[in-house]
């Protein structure tokens, strides 16, 4: 949930995928854009699962749905119970 995770996670899908391993990256609509540019451009066969985030019953602020816009660690409890109730 963090820009920085998205280029480990789409070279990965890539080395699978040029391996024949039916692959789908599950993403947020946030990194929607930035997997579907890596599919397009890697040359593989890469499926995209989008998930909502927020997931209901979380406490986390509506803004907040990426690491990267939490200005305040006193919410990280909030966001790992957001991902646990995906």
């Amino acid at each position: 949930m963090a820009h920085d995770h998205m280029i480990p996670m789409i070279d990965m899908a890539k080395l699978f995928a040029s391996r024949g391993v039916k692959t789908t990256i599950i993403a947020t609509p946030t990194f929607a854009e930035t997997v579907s540019s890596a599919r397009r451009d890697s040359g593989h066969k890469i499926m995209l699962s989008l998930i909502h985030f927020l997931p209901k019953g979380s406490c986390l602020p509506e803004n907040i749905v990426i690491l990267d816009q939490m200005a305040n660690l006193n919410l990280m409890p909030k966001f790992i119970r957001a991902l646990e109730l995906l």
